[in-house]
């Protein structure tokens, strides 16, 4: 069996549970857990999150800071809905494992929906609130260089004040 194991500290691994519940919802439009998430402090929290630290969760102490290591076996005889589950764990920590945690705090913030969302502290966070993966995408416009270049002299003529507004 094909395994994979990360480390993180505790913020940080609420922080990449929070992305993976709402990566989840973005792509089947339904919450992964019922895990109650809180706006508590600054973000995303889940109060008792020490009770789902079971299974192939460990806790390493490395100078006196925890670190969860998480273990992602692949080949596994998963239920379907465990191997999308699986998937977009990954997914998650391929894209934010390496972000710095300010980064990641920053993200969670201030970009993610439900987080812009919240109002009051200890407000629940409301899922429903994300877009769709189709919604969330990114769409890269195309323009044609000469187009391109006629909008920024039409531009710079409007700022040098040699075309009015």
């Amino acid at each position: 069996m094909n395994k994979h194991s990360y480390g993180f500290a505790s913020t940080k691994l609420i922080k990449l549970a929070y992305l993976v519940e709402l990566e989840y919802y973005r792509s089947f439009g339904e919450r992964a857990t019922d895990v109650e998430w809180v706006y508590f402090k600054y973000g995303p929290y889940v109060m008792n999150y020490q009770e789902y630290l079971t299974g192939p969760l460990s806790v390493i102490k490395d100078d006196d800071r925890p670190f969860h290591r998480i273990t992602i076996s692949h080949n596994c005889d998963c239920a379907p809905s465990n191997r999308k589950t699986t998937t977009i764990i990954e997914r998650v920590i391929a894209e934010f494992g390496d972000y710095a945690l300010d980064d990641l705090l920053d993200y969670v913030y201030f970009e993610t929906e439900p987080m812009m969302a919240a109002r009051k502290r200890t407000d629940i966070i409301d899922f429903s609130v994300a877009l769709s993966k189709q919604e969330a995408r990114v769409k890269e416009i195309v323009i044609d260089e000469n187009v391109y270049q006629g909008i920024l002299d039409k531009l710079k003529k409007r700022v040098s004040g040699e075309q009015p507004l």
